[in-house]
């Protein structure tokens, strides 16, 4: 079979089908429809329409997010103001609580100001990500579930797109009998959604040499979805600890949500920095549901869901101003968690990026 390449052109493609590539795609294509009625009401120049893609390596949006959120509406207010109407698959905070453990008790604590989560929503990533990708779509975004980008294209310093994953190759880089190159496909404007410590974006800033001088760090998050009869009745229950099982000197701590439908989304979130080479935080996330108070609350529920990702955990100023051209980078968290600072939104980051002309840097 052929090695050679069939070449897809776009005009903006946003690598990663989350909440971040989402909502820029599903935002820049309203802009250009506004623009376009605007132009025709008072004479007007109207834009060409834009192909506009998302590329997902998950065979279905989604699938590699199974965490839930506090969500700060805000950004939703922004990209959709009617996004309650149009069915978001979230609901609003109805209890916040913080507590510290102890090993077999534990007390509640008052809380810290950016913890507070009056007003915000609580739902599965999960779902919220398969409902923007329908109104993308309902919006002329053409999603692309199942082409994992592999490398970026870069010519003459200049972004040109992205090659995705060869098919039908062995374990040793064989070509197998199935054997299927990649895609090419080449885009005026390359938007990085690739997620917490993406590959792609990993390559570009090395490329470029554009690493800041505080750059970022990481925590890694083990989650569990589970499905327990009643829950329901405590829907837009939100409950964070600190404390047991973590040791001294180990920061993280651990997360409840009552999400609906008799379902809760749990998770235990640790610091990389963490200097113990003996700690596993798989074991120590099932050493955490055997605590009193969180074996009660899943006691004759079963586990739907399971998965581990890292998470951004801070650094300020990991990028200098970048270096490259036709490309943008997008940030990696939708406001999934209320530790401090982490309130920021790349939903409305995405949006400010199509404010501006497609360019990075100016």
């Amino acid at each position: 079979m052929s090695d050679e390449r069939e070449v897809l052109d776009v005009d903006v493609l946003f690598v990663g089908g989350g909440p971040a590539g989402l909502a820029g795609a599903l935002h820049l294509t309203r802009l250009i429809e506004q623009h376009n009625e605007a132009a025709a009401s008072n004479g007007g120049v109207p834009l060409d329409e834009p192909f506009v893609a998302v590329v997902e390596k998950a065979d279905v949006l989604g699938a590699h997010t199974i965490s839930g959120a506090v969500v700060d509406p805000r950004a939703l207010d922004e990209l959709m103001p009617d996004w309650k109407q149009q069915g978001a698959p979230l609901v609003p905070v109805t209890s916040d609580e913080l507590r510290f453990l102890t090993k077999s008790g534990g007390m509640g604590l008052p809380h810290p100001p950016w913890m507070k989560n009056k007003g915000f929503s609580v739902g599965s990533l999960n779902s919220v990500v398969r409902w923007l990708g329908d109104k993308a779509e309902d919006a002329g975004v053409n999603v692309f579930a199942g082409f994992p980008a592999s490398e970026l294209l870069i010519e003459d310093e200049r972004v040109c797109g992205v090659i995705t994953n060869d098919k039908g190759v062995s374990a040793n880089g064989e070509h197998k009998s199935n054997f299927e190159p990649g895609v090419e496909i080449r885009a005026k404007l390359t938007v990085l959604c690739d997620g917490s410590r993406g590959h792609l974006t990993k390559g570009l800033v090395q490329h470029f040499g554009t690493e800041g001088k505080n750059p970022q760090v990481y925590e890694t998050g083990v989650k569990e979805t589970w499905e327990v009869p009643g829950a329901s009745a405590q829907t837009g229950r939100v409950v964070h600890t600190m404390g047991w099982p973590l040791g001294l000197g180990i920061f993280g701590g651990s997360f409840l949500y009552w999400i609906g439908e008799d379902r809760i989304t749990l998770g235990l979130v640790v610091g990389l920095e963490c200097e113990d080479p003996c700690f596993d935080i798989h074991e120590e996330f099932q050493r955490f549901k055997t605590h009193p108070f969180v074996a009660q609350l899943l006691k004759g529920g079963t586990r739907v869901a399971y998965g581990a990702k890292s998470l951004p955990a801070g650094g300020c100023g990991p990028c200098r101003s970048p270096g490259w051209t036709a490309a943008c980078w997008r940030a990696t968290a939708w406001a999934p968690s209320t530790w401090p600072g982490s309130r920021a939104s790349t939903a409305r980051s995405s949006r400010a990026c199509c404010r501006r002309r497609p360019r990075c840097p100016r």
